[in-house]
């Protein structure tokens, strides 16, 4: 799970925590989620039905600091996902010490994938799986499933880009993208919205954390507002077992509570399933590659970074990229000005305008700096000492951020025309410089600036 999607389940309350935990798919993910540390402290806890005192778990700490920090930590994401919860009705016994356990019906999902091999009784994964001949030659190809993937996958990130923002039939998707901070409306006097800090570091992300991101802000905007406690865990349960099927492999749609169908076309939207009509008409879903978190952009364009690299950053600011991916082009047209397209190059300008209108929108310079060194071409960082972008080049952009910084405003009062020949004006300064209100000062002209939250007490 991504990291936006646990702080999402951290903040439930304990009662749908609990329903939550009710799927054995769903404790196993959040097992997976948790730090080493804490992993280990459920396995030693998995069959201990009574409580530990909390003091003796502390001792299973090595010395020094360093365990100790990794300890207070594990601990921490134990009962943040109300795995760690107090034993009994009180959390403290009587002689003082606290008494913890895991939760039960965390336990017990647990216990089922472990004692069955990871096919626990009455579970409905297997129950759904549709036999090869009840397609009758209507299975879709692993390669049209990973083509419409990677279709929905790059349409949706080309509206976060701003290549397309119309509102199209389905799931509305810049509503998610607004929801989740990854756009706003822009600073400056041009209409309309702009990807902002957050939604860089989105597409830096990877493509498992971009896609809990998305899932975790649906969950907020479209679970049912008039049952909120109970549908809310029957979907992140749903979302959570498709991680564990297989990709390709055909589910009856029918077979699912009604809860989970209602969301099935909204996730194939987002490129997650693929849903298709069998021979009785049917309707079947497929898990795409994006259920597993894998990357569905180009070898050469992989959003997330890539190893290969396929940008060269020239120290007269020219930018190539070799690619041929929409997604791609779109980001660098974020930060530099597009001077032509071919199909598997796109060639632009870092430019003091471009540069500065990526900065209205929100992207910091460094973000900037970070993406071209995270896809520098193999070339490019042989003629950089490996850091992938020229220095003049990236000392340029720091430039051109500071100058946005050069000047700041405040709310303040002006004060002139004191007497001459007196020490009324020096008296101001010297109590709005002890006040700490003295914005500035003009000792030839005798003026001075201060603070409007301090002019009543000058």
């Amino acid at each position: 799970m991504g990291s936006a999607f646990v702080g999402f389940l951290s903040d439930m309350s304990s009662r749908q925590i609990n329903h939550l935990y009710q799927s054995p798919w769903a404790c196993l993910s959040v097992l997976r989620s948790l730090p080493s540390l804490a992993k280990h402290y459920v396995m030693r806890l998995l069959y201990v039905d009574e409580g530990i005192a909390r003091e003796e778990m502390d001792a299973w700490v090595r010395p020094g600091k360093e365990h100790r920090d990794r300890h207070a930590r594990s601990m921490l994401a134990l009962k943040r996902l109300r795995v760690l919860v107090p034993a009994g009705d009180q959390e403290y016994v009587a002689d003082g010490k606290e008494l913890v356990r895991l939760n039960r019906r965390f336990v017990k999902g647990v216990r089922a994938q472990i004692e069955t091999c990871f096919a626990p009784e009455g579970d409905e994964v297997e129950a759904t799986v549709a036999p090869d001949d009840a397609m009758g030659g209507k299975r879709p190809s692993p390669e049209k499933i990973e083509e419409f993937a990677k279709g929905r996958w790059e349409a949706l990130l080309m509206t976060l880009t701003g290549r397309d923002r119309r509102k199209g039939p389905g799931l509305d998707v810049a509503a998610l993208f607004r929801g989740a901070g990854l756009v706003a409306e822009k600073s400056n006097k041009s209409n309309g919205w702009g990807i902002t800090e957050k939604g860089f570091r989105f597409l830096l992300s990877t493509a498992r954390e971009q896609i809990w991101t998305l899932l975790t802000e649906y969950v907020r905007q479209y679970s049912a507002p008039g049952d909120r406690t109970l549908v809310a865990p029957a979907v992140i349960g749903f979302m959570l077992r498709l991680t564990f099927q297989a990709v390709g492999q055909p589910y009856r749609v029918d077979d699912l509570p009604s809860a989970q169908r209602a969301i099935a076309e909204d996730l194939a939207h987002l490129g997650l399933l693929y849903l298709f009509a069998g021979p009785g008409k049917e309707g079947y879903y497929v898990p795409t590659q994006l259920t597993a978190g894998k990357d569905v952009a180009d070898g050469d364009a992989s959003l997330g970074g890539d190893p290969g690299g396929h940008i060269i950053a020239e120290t007269n600011f020219r930018v190539y990229a070799y690619t041929f991916s929409d997604v791609e082009c779109e980001i660098l047209r974020l930060f530099t000005r597009p001077d032509y397209r071919l199909p598997n190059l796109y060639v632009g300008m870092l430019t003091r305008e471009a540069v500065h209108e990526a900065l209205d929108t929100g992207v910091a310079a460094e973000q900037i700096i970070k993406y071209i060194k995270s896809h520098a071409h193999p070339n490019a960082r042989k003629t950089t000492n490996g850091s992938g972008i020229p220095p003049n080049v990236a000392d340029q952009i720091m430039l051109w951020a500071m100058e946005r910084r050069r000047v700041r405003s405040a709310e303040c009062v002006l004060y002139c025309d004191f007497p001459t020949g007196t020490d009324e004006y020096a008296a101001a300064v010297k109590a709005a410089s002890d006040a700490g209100v003295l914005l500035w000062e003009n000792r030839e002209q005798m003026k001075l600036a201060v603070a409007k939250s301090g002019h009543e007490r000058m």
